[in-house]
Order: structure tokens, then C-alpha cells, then sequence
């Protein structure tokens, strides 16, 4: 598109730990900051457009983590980004094509682009994507707390602030009685529990206490890699099954589907956002 073409001249890049207000505890362990990197792109005429790469400073989420993303966007991805002659942002997948996964390095470029992109179009990025709402149900996830109770006390803060969404974390130990408590308190909130991998198949009869509650879903209660076990565990609950961590792109949600793995996918920008280029005919399989 002649007249629309844009450069990235240069990329400022920086690790940035955001304090939590308070600890947030998972099955995966306890965090009290944010760690991420900020990324800026600057175009050639004074623009510029700003991404996050979320990894976390361990693999504990996903095989990359901070460092690592850091110098391969150093080392590889800017480089191959820089003075290049670019139009859109579905252009981004081909520079990047023969760097195999490591996607939340190549979101950050991604996200930061399309804030460059839609800027130069005079656009909002809700717009520029075909977005139509002008509001959305804001949610919030908490953390696992030391009580039913203190949890009760947390969702009710965040249900006063307006928060009409609560996800709650759980694990082995920590699981059926605090979702409860929630319930028994808010009687319409939308609730979700995410267990981030801290369950089997032999925690099936665990898991199907949580169907009484009527939750909206229950968010990656096997591993990443069980996309078999977990359409065997939602063959066994009447609560939707969400995968989060599952989800690496389009093939993954394919297979989801065709297994029964689940009935919710858990989109993260940061972690599957720089796919904008699928396999003609896999955009819609999820509708």
C-alpha cells in the first residue's frame, strides 16, 4: 500500500519488576512483583508504539522467560525488524517465520507494533481489529489466600470496587471449600477457579465436588501437555473445562476440540498474540 509504509528505525527495550499490592500465591508458588520486559518501537517519523513481553523471570509458565526473550529480541528479532520496508502487522510473521516458538518475545513486537500502526492510522486498536463493544465485564484473579475466609473478605473488596468476574486460584489442599465460601456469600457473582496444572486424573473424584458450585469453568486443572487427559477429566465434570497454558496457537485449540479437551479457551495476547498469520482454513474452527 503505497503512501502506508512505515519503519522501525530503532527499539528501546526495558526490564521492568512492578510491585504487587499484595503476594500472589498459585499452585505454582508466591510472586510479589510483576516482572516483564517494556518494549518501544520508534518508526521514521517520530512515532512510536509501545508492547509488553510477559514472560516470567523462570520457565515455570512457559519455556521462555525474561532473560531469555530479552536477548533473542536483542539478538535476533529487532534486528530482523529494523529498517525493514512494512505496511501491517501480518507482515511481522514472515520476518519472524523461521524462529521456531518462543512467542511472548515475538508478542511484545507484535502488540508494540499494532500500537504503532493503528497511531499512524488514527485509529483505536479496538477499532483497527474490528472490535464493536464499548464496554466489557471487568474480572479480576485471586490469589490462593490463607482461608476460605480472608477469601470471602478479598472478592468482597473487589466486588464493592465493581468487579462482576472472580477467578480464584486453587490447589490440592486449598480447593472445594474456598470457591465454596465465595458462593455461599455472592450468590450471582460469575465465579471461575484456575488451577494451573496442580491436579491428575486420580484428583477426578476432587475436582468433581466443584460441579455442585455451578462454576462458569474451571481453568488448566492438568498439565500443558495433557490434552488427552483432559478430555478424559471433562467427560467426568459438568463444569466447563478452560485451557490456558494448553493453547499454543491454532493446531493446539484444533485438537482441543476435536478431543473434547475443554469447552473455553483462556486467550493471552502475550502468549499466543504474535500468530497473525494462521493456516488458511484455521481461523474458523473457533467461533
Amino acid at each position: 500500500m503505497k503512501g502506508l509504509e512505515m519503519k522501525i528505525s530503532t527499539a528501546d527495550m526495558y526490564k521492568i519488576s512492578l510491585p504487587h499490592r499484595s503476594p500472589f500465591k498459585t499452585s505454582f508458588g508466591q510472586m510479589t512483583s510483576k516482572d516483564f520486559i517494556l518494549l518501544v518501537l520508534h518508526d521514521q517519523d517520530g512515532n512510536c508504539g509501545y508492547g509488553e513481553c510477559s514472560a516470567f523471570t523462570t520457565p515455570f509458565y512457559t519455556e521462555e522467560f525474561r532473560d531469555s526473550a530479552y536477548l533473542l529480541l536483542k539478538d535476533m528479532l529487532l534486528p530482523a525488524l529494523l529498517n525493514q520496508e512494512l505496511t501491517a502487522p501480518d507482515q511481522l510473521a514472515g520476518l519472524f517465520a523461521k524462529i521456531r516458538g518462543n512467542h511472548m518475545a515475538k508478542a511484545a513486537i507484535d502488540s508494540a507494533f499494532w500500537d504503532l500502526f493503528t497511531k499512524r492510522q488514527h485509529q483505536s486498536l479496538a477499532e483497527a481489529i474490528g472490535g464493536i463493544k464499548k464496554q466489557v465485564t471487568a474480572g479480576v484473579s485471586i490469589g490462593i489466600q490463607p482461608s476460605p475466609s480472608a477469601l470471602v473478605a478479598t472478592v468482597s473488596a473487589y466486588v464493592e470496587a465493581g468487579y462482576q468476574r472472580v477467578k480464584v486460584k486453587i490447589k490440592p489442599g486449598a480447593d472445594y471449600a474456598y470457591p465454596k465460601a465465595v458462593c455461599d456469600q455472592f450468590l450471582r457473582l460469575e465465579l471461575m477457579a484456575d488451577a494451573n496444572s496442580a491436579y491428575t486424573l486420580s484428583d477426578v473424584a476432587t475436582l468433581q465436588r466443584l460441579d455442585a458450585l455451578k462454576l462458569l469453568m474451571i481453568e488448566q486443572p492438568l498439565a500443558a501437555d495433557d490434552l488427552v487427559q483432559h478430555a478424559k477429566l471433562q467427560q467426568e465434570l459438568k463444569t466447563p473445562l478452560c485451557l490456558d497454558e494448553s493453547i499454543t496457537g491454532l493446531a493446539a485449540a484444533q485438537t482441543m476440540i476435536q478431543l473434547g479437551s475443554g469447552q473455553v479457551i483462556n486467550i493471552k495476547v502475550s502468549r499466543v498474540g504474535d500468530q497473525t498469520n494462521p493456516s488458511p482454513g484455521t481461523s474458523s474452527l473457533i467461533q
